[in-house]
């Protein structure tokens, strides 16, 4: 089971992240913050273009909004113990939204949980090989 936690540390840098015509990503096999130069190049950001703040070596930043320590304790078992989306739906229900994102020529499912948790909303991608990622995301007004 490989799962990655992430947060970001603005709703701007989340969605630069999940909308492909943005040129900021994920690196795939290590989790650093990327700014897509070409198809096969990239520079690393060491710094948030939006809202300033230090991105730290593991992909993780510092949280300008705090959403509940329980409930996050919540969502990190739920991201350890889970390897399936099926497992997921049956546990959480239908998300509150799905779309599927085109992530270099493979198709990524990114299902929204915005209503299971009161600060916190979750993202989660279904890779084609049925391997799946968690972004929790505290909610701006909880």
């Amino acid at each position: 089971m490989n799962h990655r936690h992430i947060r970001f540390c603005c709703g701007t840098m989340l969605r630069a992240v999940h909308n492909p015509r943005f040129p900021i990503e994920l690196g795939s096999t290590h989790p650093l913050y990327r700014l897509r130069l070409t198809p096969d190049g990239h520079a690393v950001i060491k710094h948030c273009p939006f809202c300033g703040h230090s991105l730290t070596e593991a992909g993780v930043t510092q949280l300008a909004v705090e959403g509940s320590a329980d409930e996050m304790a919540e969502i990190n078992q739920i991201a350890t113990t889970l390897d399936r989306y099926a497992e997921l739906q049956a546990r959480l229900g239908d998300p509150t939204t799905s779309v599927e994102l085109d992530n270099a020529g493979t198709t990524v499912r990114q299902h929204l949980y915005a209503k299971s948790w009161k600060t916190w909303h979750l993202y989660v991608h279904e890779h084609e090989n049925g391997a799946l990622d968690f972004t929790a995301v505290p909610v701006e007004n909880g």
